[in-house]
């Protein structure tokens, strides 16, 4: 399993040095078993998807990464945050960007909180709110779970981005297109993952 962290962390981000790496695969782990402990008190992920919970999650959370690297990233907004997924995996592979996670239910902010404080993730701030409703920005990137479907993303997301932002969000295997953005097929040590990209000048 550790293998597995190092090698989706080596392949997005191939630049980290080894002590990165061994500090970003700990992290990752460490959110792993903080979210398996929670997962059925906050309703954050079934029950059955807890052996999966890695493969499933962590390392294609991870995988998103590859379509982060080469733009401007210095500061990321998540959408819908839940329990943290993407957005705290690509935290800890992006320890100098800034990242703020949007929750809008009390106990999954609250364990978003808990699992900075317990993994000192620095670069991380938690806002129980609703996006529509924060004043932060602009931001470079948003990324998100398809939280209220790809078009209210659009709108809810796209005004909080620079001009040159854009929106990341994955969708399920048999979702179909949708009609703007870039589809790609993420594949990584993890389960293949789905993610559409759209450019600031669509989402606006």
């Amino acid at each position: 399993m550790a293998d597995s962290l190092r090698l989706a962390l080596n392949q997005v981000h191939p630049a980290l040095s080894q002590q990165d790496l061994e500090q970003a695969a700990d992290l990752l782990r460490g959110y792993e078993q903080e979210l398996a402990r929670f997962a059925t008190q906050v309703n954050l992920i079934s029950a059955a998807d807890l052996p999966r919970l890695q493969q499933h999650h962590i390392l294609p959370s991870v995988a998103l990464g590859g379509l982060i690297l080469d733009r401007p990233r210095d500061h990321i907004l998540d959408v819908g945050s839940g329990g943290g997924l993407p957005a705290i995996p690509l935290s800890i592979l992006f320890a100098q960007s800034q990242f703020t996670l949007v929750e809008s239910r009390r106990r999954r902010a609250n364990f978003l909180r808990h699992c900075v404080r317990q993994l000192d993730l620095t670069n991380v701030r938690v806002r129980h709110a609703r996006v529509e409703d924060i004043d932060d920005g602009p931001f470079d990137i948003a990324t998100s779970r398809a939280v209220g479907g790809i078009d209210h993303l659009r709108q809810v997301a796209g005004a909080k981005l620079h001009e040159h932002g854009c929106l990341i969000t994955t969708i399920s295997p048999d979702e179909n297109e949708p009609a703007h953005g870039e589809l790609h097929e993420i594949q990584g040590p993890g389960s293949p993952t789905r993610a559409i990209l759209l450019e600031r000048f669509i989402c606006g």
